[in-house]
């Protein structure tokens, strides 16, 4: 059974270093996005919407949980979720 949420802004906020700009990293490939001007200051609540809208996701499947997944490792994790019906 695969289970996709939306991330929740707590997680954004536990990766995110304080004084730059809000990240995400992927807990499945660690593969990492953030805001590349720093000078533009974004919340975490933008980079929440960018991110959802990006794909990025909770995750959960037979093998694992990941809190957030990159719209590639979805993918992934739903082809994988196909092949298994």
């Amino acid at each position: 059974m695969l289970e996709l949420n939306e991330i929740d802004i707590s997680d954004i906020q536990a990766v995110s270093n304080s004084g730059e700009n809000p990240q995400v990293i992927c807990s499945r490939c660690k593969c990492i996005e953030k805001a590349k001007d720093k000078g533009v200051r974004i919340t975490e609540q933008m980079w929440l919407s960018a991110a959802t809208s990006g794909g990025w996701r909770s995750a959960s499947a037979d093998t694992a949980t990941y809190k957030m997944a990159c719209s590639t490792c979805i993918v992934e994790l739903y082809e994988a979720h196909i092949k298994k019906l």
